[in-house]
């Protein structure tokens, strides 16, 4: 039977150079479970703060070209999209956009769709929050389900504020 200590806890065992209880590996165990608790957080937080990411099927008989002004810095990002292409853009509630097409240039200002619309994508430091959009030839944009594959000529019933008008 294993001695017991105070509150009838069993006390570690002993070596027989050393008179006090041994606890083998219980610093390395503590280090390893603090590293695993930080890596879990971090990733958690990573996966947290990711922006809605659109990836936006160009539905017209043309190539386009999406041109992102980030509404805090005014930075422009340009994106080429073939006709029946798709691009993935990150962090779409950050920007204002124009789509231009030929003679035709449309300006947009971004909108998050409901949850409904949004699939996680990925894990940790490379999940994304991902929804779909069609850009149409009469320039309105409408959300896709995430159980639909672009291009769609019946979009699903669209929310309030879908489809986007150009302005």
């Amino acid at each position: 039977m294993q001695k017991q200590g105070e509150g009838g806890w069993p006390l570690p065992k002993t070596c027989a150079c050393c008179p006090k209880p041994v606890r083998k590996g219980g610093g390395l165990r503590l280090t390893r479970g603090l590293a695993f608790l930080l890596l879990t957080l971090s990733l958690g937080v990573a996966a947290c703060t990711n922006q809605d990411s659109c990836l936006l099927f160009n539905g017209t008989d043309a190539g386009i070209t999406v041109v992102r002004a980030q509404r805090q810095s005014g930075e422009r990002t340009v994106f080429q999209v073939g006709s029946n292409e798709s691009v993935l853009i990150d962090a779409w509630a950050f920007g204002d956009y124009e789509i231009r097409s030929g003679d035709k240039s449309w300006m947009y200002s971004s909108r998050l769709p409901p949850v409904d619309f949004v699939t996680d994508r990925g894990w940790g430091p490379w999940a994304r929050r991902v929804f779909q959009a069609q850009l149409n030839r009469d320039g309105r944009v409408f959300l896709l389900s995430p159980t639909q594959t672009a291009p769609v000529t019946e979009p699903v019933p669209q929310p309030e504020g879908f489809p986007l008008l150009p302005r």
